[in-house]
C-alpha cells in the first residue's frame, strides 16, 4: 500500500474522522469520538493512500511558544506500514540512551516542553495518580517457561 504525509485539507474532513475514531477504537481513547474536526492552531498532518483515505493523523496546538502533540493515531488498517513514524518521533531510551533527550528536553528556540508521554516505574504509580490528571497503567506478566528436559 503507498501512502503520503501532506497538510489536511477541508475535503480530507470525513475520512479524517473516520481514521481518527477507527484509530483509537482499540485504545484508552475509544471513547473521545468527535463528530466534526476542531480548528487547530498548529501542524495538521494526514497521511493518505492513493485514493485519498486518511491512514494516519498528527494534530498539534501552537500556544504562544509552546506547542503540544494533541492527536497521533493510525487508522487500523494501514497499521505496521510505518505511517506513525512519518507523522511523528517517539524517543526510547532503550534504542539510544541519549534519545529523549534530544526529542524533548533539549530547548528549541522559542520553545517549552509543556507535554509528554512518560514512563515510570510501578512503585512509584501512586505517587503518579497523586500528581497527574491521566495516568493509564500497562501490565507484562511473564512466566518462565519450562521444558520436560528442565
Amino acid at each position: 500500500m503507498t501512502w503520503s504525509v501532506r497538510t489536511y485539507q477541508p475535503a480530507d474532513e470525513r475520512s479524517w474522522l473516520r481514521c481518527r475514531v477507527l484509530g483509537f477504537l482499540d485504545t484508552a481513547y475509544y471513547d473521545d469520538v468527535w463528530t466534526s474536526k476542531p480548528a487547530t492552531t498548529g501542524p495538521d498532518l494526514v497521511a493518505v493512500t492513493g485514493d485519498g483515505t486518511v491512514a494516519g493523523i498528527l494534530v498539534a496546538t501552537v500556544r504562544g511558544k509552546a506547542a503540544t502533540i494533541d492527536t497521533v493515531v493510525v487508522h487500523l488498517d494501514f497499521r505496521r506500514q510505518g505511517i506513525g513514524q512519518a507523522l511523528h518521533v517517539y524517543a526510547d531510551r532503550y534504542t539510544d540512551a541519549g534519545e529523549p533527550g534530544r526529542a524533548a528536553v533539549v530547548a528549541r528556540a522559542g520553545l517549552t516542553l509543556t507535554s509528554g508521554f512518560l514512563h515510570g516505574r510501578m512503585v512509584d504509580e501512586q505517587w503518579a495518580r497523586a500528581n497527574f490528571r491521566r495516568v493509564h497503567v500497562c501490565r507484562r506478566f511473564a512466566r518462565r517457561l519450562v521444558s520436560e528436559h528442565d
